[in-house]
């Protein structure tokens, strides 16, 4: 895969990334009412460039092991 490809595969699954994060409800209520303190947007913001990194970083990855990840992220 050429470099530019490459980088747009990168930016279309940030932006999924992001998205499915937006559309999730609980999350959304969390940082709505505050549940992760003052910086709670931030957070979720970080969230989402934490699990794109992820999924970067780590080929072939198995459901045990996503689940694994996001129970561990706080």
């Amino acid at each position: 895969m050429m470099a530019g490809a490459a980088e747009d595969v990168r930016l279309l699954f940030g932006a999924g990334v992001r998205a499915a994060l937006e559309a999730w409800p609980a999350l959304q209520i969390a940082v709505e009412n505050g549940f992760g303190g003052v910086h709670s947007q931030e957070k979720a913001e970080w969230l989402g460039g934490a699990v794109e990194d992820y999924f970067i970083a780590n080929a072939d990855l198995e459901l045990e092991e996503i689940e694994d990840f996001l129970g561990t992220v706080k």
